[in-house]
C-alpha cells in the first residue's frame, strides 16, 4: 500500500488551521499547568510520569526556541493533532483499498476514495475534543497520534504480511501505553490481532515482539529516577527505589482509593452528548451509514472494532475521578472515522456522476458545522481566565508565604506562574495530599527553608474522621509563628486553631494570625470582573467536580469558568463568616444573600443558607431565619449542617413559645449519626434546660 501524499496533507493542514486559530498562549484548566512546569524543568509528572511526552515536547519547545515557551507547548499539541488527522486518513484509504481477509470490505474503492479518506480526517480534526486536544498543554494529542498510527499500520501489516510491519505495530503498541496508560483498554483487540500475526509470523516471532512492545511501554517510565534527582517545583514524586518505581509505574496513587471505580448517572450521561459533539449531524450520519455497510462486508473486523471501543468507553465512565472523561472518549471513536470514509463512499457511489460533488459538500457542510459548533468555546487566543484565577489567590499572599490544602486547579496554574512565569517565586503551594506523600518533607526542606512537615499519623490520631482538617491543623501548629505567613485554602473549624492564633479571610483563602488581630483586606477582594458577571464567561462543562460526602462520591461536571466564580464566591462567603464570629450580623447577612443571589447552583449553597438563617434568627427576622434553616434540613446530609439548623429551628420554636416543637428539634438534632461534638454538647445542654 502506497500512502498518499495527499490523502494525508488536507486533513492534516486543516486540522493545524483549525488549532492556530484558536490556540493561546497562556494556561488552561485541570492539570495542564502541572505539564508545562514539568515540560520547563523536566520535572516528575504524576504517575505513570508520561515521560514520552515530556520528553518529546521539551525537545520541541528548544527547537522553537524563539517562540514563547507556552505556546511552543501547544504548537507541539498541534503538531501531533494535525498528524493524527492525516494518518486517519491514510488509514480511512488503505482500509477502502483492503484485500486482506482482516480488512476488506469493498471490491471496488471507486474513483474518489483518497477524497473520501481525507474528508474523514477533516472531521475528526474538526471534533471538538478532539481540536481541544491540540490547543492545550497535555499528552493526549500525541496519544492520538501513536493510536492512529497503530490502526494504520495493523491494516498495512494485515494487506503487505511483512515481518517488519508487525515489527513496527509492537513498538507502537508500546508507546502507545508509554503515552497513556488507557491505552490498557484497547488490550482485547490488539490480543485479537497478535492472534491474527501469530497465524502470519509463528508464535515464536508473536512472543519476542510482545516482549519488544512491553520494553517500549516501560523505557520511558524508567527514566522517571532520572529525572527524580533534582528537587524541583514541578516535581510531583519521587520514584527512585524499585517498590516505589513499580508503584509509580501502575499509578496505584489514583486507582487504589474507595470509590475510584464505579458507575455514575452523571458519568453515564456524557456519553451520548459528548459522541454528538464530536461527530455532530454529518459524522454520526456517515458514521452509522460505515457502520452498517460494515456489518454486511466483514463482521469480524465490526466485532475488532467493539473490542477496541467498547473498553474504552467503559473504562472513561468507571473511573469516576478521572477529570477528562472525555479525552479517553476519542480513543474509543478512532477506529469509527475510517468507516466514516466508508459511509461517504457509498454515498458516493449513489451519486454517480455527481459523486464528486457529493463528497465535497458533505465534507464542507461537515467541517462548517464543526467549526460554527466549537470554535467559540475552544477559541484561547485571549483566553485568561485560569491565570486570573491564580493570581486572584496568589496577590492576597504575602512576601515569602504558604498555602496549604490547594487542590489541583490551583496548584497546577500557580506552578505555572511561578516557574513558567517567573511570577510569585516566594510563595510555597502545598496540597494536603503533598504532605501525606514520605519523600515530600526533605523536598519542602530544600525548596522552602524553615517550613515543617509535621508527623502525619500523629495528626491523624487526632481527628480519624476529618482527616483534612487533622492534617491542616497540624502543619499550621508545626509553623505558627515562623518567618512565612500561612494561608489555607478551606475554612478550619475553630477546635483545630493552634493555640492565641485566628484565621483571619484573605480574598479567597484564610490567613493565620495572631488572636484579636484580624483586620481583612478589602484589596484581596479585587477581581477583573465582578462575580456576578462571570456567568457570561461559561464555556462548555468540561470540569469534573467531585463531592465527598458520607459513605459516598459525588460525581459532577461544570463549566471550568465556573471555578473563578467559586473563588470569587469563596472570598465573600470568608468574609461572611469572619463578620458572624465578630457579631457584624448586619453585613454578614448582605454578604450570605449576595452569594445566593449571583449562583443559586453554589456549591456550598447548603452552609450559605445555614449561616444566612442564623443571622436571621439573631436578627429578629423570624420568617427569613424559618426558611433558610428549614431548607437545610430539607436538603442537606451533612450531620453537622442538619444539627445546626434543627438546633436554630428549636430556639425559634422556643422563641415563639413552642417548647414541644423545641424539645422534638433538639432531640432529632442530638440523634444524629456524625453530629461534632460541640453540637451534640450544645443539644444536650438546650434539652437538660427542659428539665
Amino acid at each position: 500500500m502506497k500512502a498518499s501524499l495527499r490523502t494525508f496533507s488536507i486533513p492534516c493542514a486543516t486540522t493545524f488551521i483549525l488549532c492556530l486559530s484558536t490556540l493561546g498562549d497562556r494556561v488552561f484548566w485541570q492539570d495542564s499547568g502541572f505539564f508545562l512546569a514539568a515540560v520547563k524543568e523536566l520535572g516528575v509528572l504524576y504517575p505513570p510520569g508520561f515521560v514520552l511526552y515530556e520528553l518529546s515536547c521539551w525537545a520541541w519547545t528548544k527547537l522553537f526556541f524563539f517562540v514563547d515557551f507556552t505556546r511552543a507547548v501547544h504548537l507541539y499539541s498541534a503538531a501531533c493533532a494535525s498528524a493524527a488527522a492525516g494518518v486517519l486518513a491514510w488509514a480511512a484509504l488503505d482500509l477502502l483499498r483492503a484485500r486482506s481477509r482482516a480488512f476488506a470490505v469493498l471490491t471496488d474503492a471507486g474513483p474518489h476514495a483518497e477524497a473520501c479518506a481525507a474528508v474523514a480526517g477533516c472531521l475528526a480534526g474538526a471534533g471538538y475534543t478532539f481540536w481541544a486536544s491540540g490547543i492545550m498543554a497535555k499528552g493526549y494529542a500525541l496519544y492520538y497520534l501513536i493510536l492512529a498510527l497503530l490502526l494504520w499500520r495493523m491494516i498495512v501489516a494485515a494487506e503487505r504480511k511483512r515481518t517488519g510491519d508487525f515489527t513496527a505495530v509492537a513498538v507502537l503498541i508500546g508507546l502507545a501505553w508509554a503515552s497513556h496508560p488507557s491505552a490498557t483498554l484497547g488490550g482485547l483487540a490488539l490480543l485479537g490481532f497478535a492472534v491474527y500475526g501469530a497465524r502470519i509470523l509463528g508464535w515464536k516471532g508473536m512472543a519476542w515482539r510482545t516482549g519488544l512492545a512491553a520494553f517500549a511501554a516501560a523505557l520511558p517510565t524508567l527514566l522517571t529516577p532520572l529525572l527524580a534527582r533534582r528537587p524541583l517545583e514541578s516535581s510531583m514524586g519521587h520514584p527512585t527505589g524499585g517498590a516505589a518505581l513499580l508503584e509509580y509505574f501502575v499509578g496505584g496513587r489514583y486507582t487504589s482509593p474507595e470509590g475510584t471505580f464505579g458507575l455514575d448517572a452523571s458519568r453515564m450521561s456524557t456519553l451520548g452528548s459528548y459522541a454528538w459533539e464530536e461527530f455532530l449531524g454529518v459524522g454520526a450520519f456517515l458514521a452509522i451509514a460505515g457502520l452498517a455497510r460494515l456489518a454486511k462486508a466483514n463482521r469480524p473486523l465490526l466485532g475488532a472494532i467493539a473490542a477496541w471501543s467498547i473498553p474504552y468507553l467503559a473504562g472513561a465512565v468507571l473511573f469516576r475521578i478521572e477529570g477528562q472523561q472525555d479525552f479517553w472518549y476519542v480513543a474509543a471513536w478512532l477506529p469509527l472515522y475510517p468507516l466514516l470514509a466508508l459511509g461517504l463512499q457509498a454515498l458516493a457511489a449513489r451519486a454517480g456522476a455527481r459523486g464528486a460533488w457529493a463528497v465535497g459538500a458533505t465534507g464542507l457542510l461537515g467541517l462548517g458545522w464543526a467549526v460554527a459548533a466549537n470554535y467559540p468555546d475552544l477559541n484561547q487566543r485571549s483566553y485568561e481566565w485560569a491565570e486570573a484565577y491564580g493570581r486572584f489567590h496568589l496577590k492576597s499572599v504575602d512576601p515569602e508565604g504558604a498555602i496549604v490544602g490547594a487542590a489541583d486547579d490551583l496548584t497546577a496554574v500557580c506552578r505555572y506562574l511561578k516557574v513558567v512565569r517567573g511570577e510569585r517565586p516566594d510563595v510555597a503551594v502545598l496540597s494536603i495530599e503533598s504532605l501525606t506523600q514520605p519523600w515530600y518533607e526533605e523536598r519542602i526542606g530544600r525548596l522552602y527553608p524553615g517550613l515543617r512537615v509535621p508527623s502525619i499519623p500523629e495528626a491523624l490520631r487526632r481527628a480519624p474522621d476529618r482527616p483534612m482538617d487533622a492534617i491542616a491543623a497540624a502543619f499550621l501548629t508545626a509553623n505558627a509563628g515562623g518567618r512565612r505567613p500561612l494561608y489555607l485554602t478551606q475554612p478550619l473549624a475553630q477546635e483545630f486553631w493552634p493555640d492565641g492564633w485566628e484565621l483571619e479571610p484573605a480574598g479567597p483563602l484564610w490567613k493565620l494570625v495572631p488572636g484579636g488581630t484580624s483586620r481583612p483586606d478589602p484589596r484581596h477582594m479585587e477581581f477583573p470582573i465582578p462575580a456576578e458577571r462571570v456567568a457570561a464567561l461559561f464555556r462548555r462543562p468540561r470540569g469534573i467536580m467531585l463531592r465527598r460526602a458520607p459513605g459516598k462520591l459525588d460525581v459532577a461536571f461544570e463549566p471550568y469558568e465556573r471555578r473563578v466564580l467559586t473563588a470569587l464566591l469563596l472570598a465573600r462567603q470568608f468574609l461572611a463568616d469572619w463578620h458572624l464570629r465578630k457579631g457584624s450580623l448586619e453585613p454578614a447577612a448582605r454578604l450570605y444573600e449576595s452569594i445566593l443571589r449571583t449562583d443559586p447552583l453554589w456549591r456550598r449553597q447548603h452552609v450559605v443558607l445555614l449561616r444566612l438563617g442564623q443571622c436571621a434568627l439573631a436578627l429578629g427576622r423570624d420568617a427569613q431565619a424559618e426558611e433558610t434553616l428549614r431548607a437545610v434540613v430539607d436538603l442537606s446530609i451533612f450531620p453537622v449542617l442538619r444539627g445546626g439548623a434543627l438546633l436554630g429551628l428549636g430556639d425559634l420554636a422556643r422563641k415563639k413559645g413552642q417548647a414541644g416543637d423545641a424539645r422534638r428539634l433538639y432531640e432529632e438534632a442530638a440523634r444524629l449519626d456524625g453530629l461534632p461534638p460541640d453540637l451534640l454538647k450544645e443539644a444536650q445542654s438546650r434539652l437538660q434546660s427542659f428539665r
